[in-house]
């Protein structure tokens, strides 16, 4: 009860602060609309404020960062982001399984996350969601909204998983020699080298940042300065907390 409390305290902290920041960008973009419908009607009123709201409004949520609003959609066809993460974690997890499981017997394997923080988890979901978000908005010929995760987007966030983790295996072979007395029917002895050889799988996940898939998506400069604001200090905790990650945002379990 306590854990559940306190999650829920968060999640509503988070929901205020990140409600607060789409009222400055909601209220920066209406400045900037009203500023330019009065000069080019030359009247000031309050139905182009409340129509340069709802734009501004509808600019947000058919942005990259309506993202941060696809858990308010309870549709049956649409799933929370949270949710989505989870699958696509257990997924990964078989993924690993079922390239241990078809490779060559070795005598052990050993897994590698070059560039993760503690070298023992793929933890670049952040970047993946950032570059989702943007890559679906953006997109040029077939762009369409994040704020509703239904099985088309779906699709797409796990087209960037994988492109984003892609796994890459090898097995080394070390070479183990060792000298031995070996005794002959005469009674004499010499020595003998034996040499045994060692297998081992090598797993590795170079997981990419969003700088890097950027790239190689071809992004242009403006898209990356948008993925840069998602990725910003300032939005870290709602990234997170549509993940599911409250863990990362200060939660310890008691």
């Amino acid at each position: 009860m306590v854990m559940t409390a306190r999650r829920s305290v968060q999640r509503a902290q988070a929901a205020a602060r990140f409600n607060l920041r789409i009222i400055r960008m909601v209220a920066k973009a209406t400045a900037l609309l009203v500023k330019g419908l009065t000069a080019l009607l030359g009247i000031s009123s309050s139905v182009i404020i409340l129509l340069c709201i709802v734009m501004a409004v509808a600019a947000v949520i058919s942005s990259p960062f309506g993202i941060f609003v696809s858990g308010e959609n309870t549709d049956a066809d649409v799933k929370p982001l949270s949710q989505i993460v989870e699958q696509m974690d257990d997924e990964f997890a078989a993924r690993l399984e079922e390239v241990q499981q078809s490779a060559d017997p070795v005598d052990r394997v050993e897994i590698h996350y070059p560039g993760s923080a503690d070298n023992t988890r793929m933890d670049n979901w952040m970047d993946i969601i950032a570059v989702f978000a943007v890559k679906t908005v953006m997109d040029a010929e077939n762009g369409m909204d994040v704020a509703t995760l239904d099985a088309t987007r779906i699709g797409i966030i796990q087209s960037v998983f994988w492109d984003m983790n892609p796994i890459e295996t090898h097995v080394e072979t070390i070479e183990h020699k060792e000298t031995m007395t070996v005794e002959h029917e005469d009674g004499s002895t010499s020595e003998e080298t034996i040499t045994n050889y060692e297998y081992i799988l090598h797993i590795t996940i170079a997981s990419r940042t969003a700088e890097q898939q950027a790239d190689i998506y071809r992004f242009t400069s403006e898209q990356k300065d948008i993925i840069n604001e998602m990725l910003s200090v300032e939005f870290r905790p709602f990234m997170l907390a549509i993940l599911g990650k409250e863990q990362d945002i200060g939660f310890t379990p008691e």
